[in-house]
């Protein structure tokens, strides 16, 4: 199967570009254990059930927009917010190093929750997030409503059948760490590591993949260039194939593009932090001629936001999270076979970054784990519509009236 190329119209989607726009793509939440405030961003049906997005390494709020379509059709309000370090969000002091990561991230969400009074709610998570999700399931299971969505979920060095590269990754110091991610993301930490981009071919091209799954998520793993019908496209599930998963949305791609150029904005201003937001949009512009600039996907609002800092969106998460996916930060400190909130995992045969057959060994420690092998599919998977569609549709059945759902508008937000 070969993956479609797409080309999206030159306007931009008015839902997905309104709902940036607007107050739920920038809620603040002030914690004791962040510099700054963290960030969060809602999409989809603000009276849907509540669902949490956990990000992947350098995971970003506005991954969340890509869904934004998808969620308001299942019902689903997505929730997601920017880890500390990335976007808007605050980063994490020093001195607090020591603490367990993947539950540092559980207790984000619950913030957040109880900042929105929601009780219960439901669970999705990519990449690195899924061992956040482990952690939060394995504190607060009787917050959670369904069973845990996972797609191409990371596995830790403890873990059964662990990646073969994991043995060389948990001996790189974290100085080169930062030093290839500076490479890899054009945001140089330390340009004396990065000479390691040439020499270690194998975690550079890891950590490469990885960024680029987290931060852009660019079209479709399983993108087709047919109609959304019933074709066989190459999901498994006990050795049963099931039904397409392979159409993406020019939605899904206009929140891409979006982001892109965000990105790009905000590592152009980390580079010139004497400038203005709006002049380092100049010189963005002006260092990438080739787009259009001028076709829609105005990213004004999250420029204007007052205290918003001069860095590259993911640069600074992503190298911490990288950090803790090496097990670097600690082991994911918890008795899987204890855990007995539900896990359904997707993994796609062609996930550079995760085998499936280390996932499928995860979710065999797990006291109740399925997973959805998919054909062809690819570690940023998630941004296939109808397979995101799916596990949506899953945690709607499972939550049925357990939830009670406070609208935006019924909350309080801070500045």
């Amino acid at each position: 199967m070969t993956v479609a190329k797409t080309t999206p119209p030159a306007t931009p989607d008015p839902a997905t570009q309104a709902v940036f726009d607007s107050p739920r793509c920038r809620q603040f939440l002030d914690l004791p254990h962040l510099q700054d405030p963290l960030c969060f961003c809602e999409v989809g049906d603000p009276d849907g059930v509540p669902v949490f997005l956990v990000t992947g390494a350098g995971g970003c709020r506005l991954m969340s927009l890509l869904f934004h379509a998808s969620a308001t059709l299942t019902g689903i309000r997505l929730i997601s917010f920017d880890k500390p370090g990335v976007g808007l969000s605050g980063s994490r002091p020093p001195n607090q190093d020591d603490h367990d990561p993947f539950q540092f991230v559980a207790d984000l969400v619950i913030a957040i929750a109880d900042h929105l009074r929601i009780q219960k709610f439901g669970v999705m998570a990519f990449s690195l997030g899924a061992m956040d999700a482990v952690a939060l399931a394995n504190s607060h299971p009787e917050r959670i409503v369904s069973s845990v969505q996972i797609f191409g979920g990371w596995t830790m060095p403890n873990m059964p059948n662990p990646l073969k590269k994991m043995k060389m990754l948990t001996k790189i110091p974290e100085s080169w760490i930062r030093g290839c991610v500076g490479t890899a993301t054009n945001v140089p930490f330390d340009p004396r590591y990065s000479w390691l981009m040439a020499s270690l071919d194998g975690v550079s091209g890891g950590i490469q993949s990885l960024a680029g799954a987290s931060a852009n998520l660019f079209g479709s793993c399983l993108g087709s260039d047919g109609d959304d019908d019933e074709k066989d496209d190459g999901l498994e599930d006990g050795g049963k194939e099931e039904r397409a998963f392979r159409k993406n949305e020019p939605a899904v791609d206009h929140a891409s593009r979006l982001i892109s150029r965000i990105f790009r904005w905000s590592c152009i201003w980390a580079k010139k932090p004497a400038m203005t937001p709006a002049e380092a949009f100049v010189v963005t512009k002006a260092a990438n001629p080739k787009t259009n600039w001028d076709g829609g996907w105005d990213i004004s609002a999250e420029m204007d936001v007052k205290h918003a800092k001069p860095r590259a969106y993911m640069f600074e998460g992503l190298v911490e999270d990288l950090i803790k996916a090496c097990g670097k930060r600690g082991n994911l400190n918890v008795d899987l076979a204890t855990v007995k909130t539900p896990f359904h995992f997707y993994h796609g045969t062609e996930d550079v970054l995760v085998k499936p057959a280390a996932v499928q060994a995860l979710a065999k420690s797990m006291a109740h784990a399925e997973v959805t092998v998919v054909r062809k599919g690819t570690h940023d998977m998630i941004s296939n519509a109808r397979l995101f569609r799916a596990a949506a549709r899953e945690i709607v059945a499972g939550a049925g009236t357990a939830f009670e759902s406070v609208s935006f508008s019924d909350v309080p937000t801070s500045a």
